[in-house]
């Protein structure tokens, strides 16, 4: 962790926005564990909800890979989503990677010798948003990795980002009150 008492650096910190909307985005059919792992983070927004940190947040499954029949058109397919997430990171100067990985592969023998890129998403994301004004405006994608000079690029997880911007009181953290001079 770097010098700054172990918190990550936040491009979307929190105390710089009027209003935060958090997306947070899960991988259906997950088994027990991962489920309950995905439910503990679910419980630390509606958390920081209540301690007036978030104006609000939403749980949804990743959108499907491509448009179905009857798959909304206003709602954006997971390609077209993350490629969002993407200009982000790059206006962030951090990568997505390895939470999130493009990767070309072979088609099926029925459809011939063409490549087909695949995208892996994690199976927790979150996208905060800045809700001010008549549109929100993507502010961070978690998991991020941050690159390093030195080649040890650091991975801000969904719990990192959480433990960040989670006031002491709800991390049962004791402040020690800063001596008066």
């Amino acid at each position: 962790m770097s010098a700054d008492n172990g918190r990550a650096r936040l491009p979307m910190a929190l105390e710089a926005r009027e209003s935060v909307h958090v997306e947070c985005y899960v991988r259906s059919q997950l088994p027990g564990p991962v489920a309950e792992r995905a439910n503990t983070i679910v419980g630390r927004l509606r958390r920081l909800r209540d301690h007036d940190r978030l104006d609000s947040f939403r749980v949804v499954d990743w959108p499907p890979v491509h448009r179905h029949l009857e798959y909304s058109v206003s709602e954006p397919t997971r390609d077209e989503l993350v490629r969002t997430f993407e200009r982000w990171a790059d206006r962030s100067e951090v990568t997505l990677e390895p939470a999130f990985r493009r990767r070309e592969s072979l088609s099926s023998p029925l459809e011939g010798d063409e490549l087909h890129g695949r995208l892996r998403v994690p199976v927790v994301a979150l996208a905060v948003y800045d809700d001010v004004g008549p549109s929100e405006t993507l502010c961070g994608v978690v998991p991020y990795t941050e690159p390093r000079e030195q080649g040890q690029d650091r991975t801000v997880t969904v719990a990192d980002w959480l433990a960040a911007v989670e006031p002491p009181e709800l991390t049962g953290q004791v402040q020690v009150p800063k001596p008066t001079t």
